[in-house]
């Protein structure tokens, strides 16, 4: 925000709107942003208290605007200073040459450090049920700590081979977000409910319908034009 209110912010040379083709991979990049809800539910259960998670106040609602709100904030200010030369995360955009701009990267990158690990919370709780039989126990932090590091490794090497992080992580988003983060939920959620349990009008039905509608349109339109950006950033 420093950088942003430098100089008077003008709309005058920007695009108030994109173009239709580019939505797709927005809403991927968007969906992709709340992957971290797949640890919901093992959050809620190691809450002292789990009635407060999903309280119309709770912890859930609470973190959810306050990201939204960072997000809306950053990226609006963000394309008001950089325009089409926004890059994939705003912190690229700053320059390398002054001290403010390295400590706003490097602070970045010490949050990923250690929140990273909390994504490997489900993926180390299904994988530890198949090989944790076949390690001694007293190797058990060992073997956890190995398989954690062995993930991250893969996952560092993998974004050193990305050339251009944004149309990848719209594609990740498209295919493996929306359907962890809105079809599951609601594929689940019908289940649940079907056949009486949807309330007034059935307007949980409808809801679930439309979201459901949603996690497609993203899935297969967004998925298409995302392959179309990685495959022109590699001809």
């Amino acid at each position: 925000m420093v950088y942003v209110f430098k100089e008077p912010i003008t709309f005058d040379d920007r695009r108030l709107w994109p173009e239709a083709t580019n939505l797709p991979a927005f809403f991927g990049t968007a969906v992709y942003a709340i992957e971290g809800i797949g640890i919901v539910l093992p959050v809620e259960n190691k809450m002292k208290h789990p009635q407060h998670f999903l309280h119309r106040f709770g912890v859930l609602n609470i973190a959810i605007c306050s990201i939204t709100i960072l997000y809306n904030i950053t990226g609006f200010f963000g394309y008001a200073l950089y325009g089409e030369e926004t890059k994939g995360s705003i912190t690229l955009n700053l320059p390398n040459d002054q001290i403010l701009a390295k400590s706003t990267q490097l602070l970045a990158a010490v949050a990923i450090i250690f929140t990273t690990g909390l994504y490997y919370y489900v993926p180390m709780e299904i994988l530890w049920r198949k090989i944790g039989h076949r390690i001694p126990e007293a190797r058990y932090n060992l073997a956890q700590a190995g398989i954690r590091f062995a993930i991250l490794v893969a996952n560092v090497g993998l974004a050193m081979l990305v050339p251009q992080l944004e149309p990848f992580i719209g594609f990740v988003g498209s295919i493996g977000s929306a359907t962890l983060a809105l079809m599951t939920p609601v594929v689940l959620d019908t289940i649940f409910r079907w056949p009486h349990d949807f309330g007034w009008m059935r307007w949980q039905l409808v809801k679930n319908a439309v979201l459901g509608l949603f996690a497609l349109l993203i899935l297969g339109v967004g998925t298409y034009f995302s392959m179309l950006d990685i495959i022109a950033i590699y001809e």
